[in-house]
């Protein structure tokens, strides 16, 4: 029993080190058009505490609080075909409005918005791939996927962004 003990303890220890790095946050961000088909974006997220409630009377509880702290900046530039795809590439740079050495950046094959027959409302919906990074993103790979509610002509979004970065070998501080 006592080596079983140890074993596990060593596995979840080894696990750790090469775990991914995760995170998630709620962006604003606004668009501008810069071509027929192109739109150049920017996002900001401060630090923050998300929290998610599940209980019996109102099933689910999303909350998002700034946070003292540092901030994210998001820069994007989305292309759309004429339907409701398109493509994107963007990065996400962390620190201060004197000092954002750690970012990364992604590329995607498809971004698809939807727009709401019944509200003057379009959802967007991203998957993309994480392609590189400076900082402590050195070197990383890995996924991410946003979803976002925007105004018919893009000028204000609130996209909630999730994370999951392979750390690499030479990066074992995100954690």
């Amino acid at each position: 029993m006592f080596l079983n003990t140890i074993i596990l303890f060593l596995g979840c220890f080894l696990l750790a080190q090469g775990s991914d790095f995760h995170y998630m946050m709620q962006y604003e961000s606004q668009c501008n058009k810069v071509g027929s088909s192109t739109f150049s974006c920017m996002g900001k997220a401060n630090s923050q505490d998300i929290t998610v409630l599940i209980d019996n009377t109102d099933a689910l509880t999303y909350q998002v609080k700034s946070a003292m702290g540092s901030y994210s900046s998001w820069e994007y530039t989305i292309t759309v075909d004429g339907t409701d795809l398109g493509t994107e590439q963007g990065n996400f740079s962390f620190g201060t409005h004197l000092s954002r050495d750690h970012s990364f950046k992604y590329s995607s094959a498809t971004v698809h918005m939807q727009v709401n027959p019944y509200q003057p409302e379009v959802y967007t919906i991203t998957t993309a791939n994480v392609t590189g990074g400076q900082g402590v993103f050195q070197g990383a790979s890995g996924y991410l996927a946003y979803t976002c509610v925007s105004d018919q002509t893009y000028s204000e979004s609130t996209c909630s962004v999730s994370v999951i970065v392979d750390k690499g070998s030479q990066n074992k501080k995100l954690n």
